[in-house]
């Protein structure tokens, strides 16, 4: 059902203990462009991909290549491909939050930490939007493929709530993003299962990171997750919706950083 030769699109930076960083729904590698290169000047290597339909990886035009598990099974090739020396801290937003954790509860010796950035982790944090376009995601997906690209900063605007404004340059490429993403990935939502059952067997310090105005995942589940996983610590980020590393990118990088020292 995937492509085995893991044909997905990347960029890396530096050179040192790994971090990968993976990117949520509707958006590609270029979410990273503030992070990376830091990174890359602190001693690290970075490793940034498309998901599949996103960005400058392959866009299958077939429904089932938007099952949760085909884009799991991607990363999964990717991240073997990469020949490794090591575990990667693995950096997820959204959708890369549930990869990552899909990731270490699979394959907890592949795994060195994680930094998890409002991620999805269960069905029930989804928006009622999302749930209603998961029990119609034909619906959702021509709506979308129809939509003007002007729509897409209003709908940024109003979901965000933006009190720290997002630079020029990356507000840009956020609707270039959006725009350039096949329609399909609607399908995606309704396919995840709730890892809820399986958080307590994460061993790995985990730094989780959240918006406090999050309109996309409900911001009250992310406590809960702090509270499932054993080794967890927490930072919120006052007035942010759903995308705090880049509407304040300046100190969620600050936190990545921190975090990623204190593991060497």
């Amino acid at each position: 059902m995937f492509d085995k030769t893991c044909s997905i699109n990347y960029e890396s930076h530096g050179d040192g203990p790994p971090v990968v960083l993976i990117h949520g729904m509707g958006g590609s590698l270029r979410q990273w462009d503030y992070l990376m290169p830091q990174l890359a000047d602190q001693g690290f290597g970075a490793y940034a991909l498309d998901l599949q339909g996103h960005g400058d990886s392959p866009k299958p035009r077939n429904l089932e290549y938007y099952h949760v598990e085909v884009i799991y099974e991607q990363l999964k090739c990717w991240i073997e491909q990469l020949k490794l020396s090591r575990p990667p801290l693995l950096v997820g937003h959204s959708l890369g939050g549930y990869l990552s954790l899909v990731y270490a509860i699979r394959h907890p010796e592949n795994v060195h930490a994680l930094v998890l950035t409002d991620p999805l982790y269960s069905p029930k944090q989804l928006s009622p939007i999302f749930r209603f376009l998961g029990k119609r995601p034909r619906t959702g997906i021509q709506f979308l493929d129809n939509l003007p690209t002007w729509t897409f900063d209003m709908v940024f605007q109003w979901a965000e709530r933006i009190r720290r404004p997002i630079p020029p340059k990356m507000h840009r490429q956020l609707i270039r993003d959006f725009k350039r993403t096949t329609p399909l990935i609607l399908n995606i939502p309704q396919t995840v299962f709730d890892l809820t059952p399986h958080l307590s067997s994460i061993s790995q310090r985990t730094l989780v990171m959240w918006g406090s105005r999050d309109l996309t995942l409900s911001p009250t589940s992310f406590p809960k997750i702090v509270a499932a996983l054993p080794e967890a610590e927490s930072y919120t980020f006052a007035g942010s919706g759903h995308i705090p590393h880049l509407t304040q990118a300046m100190t969620f990088n600050r936190q990545v950083l921190d975090f990623a020292s204190s593991m060497t």
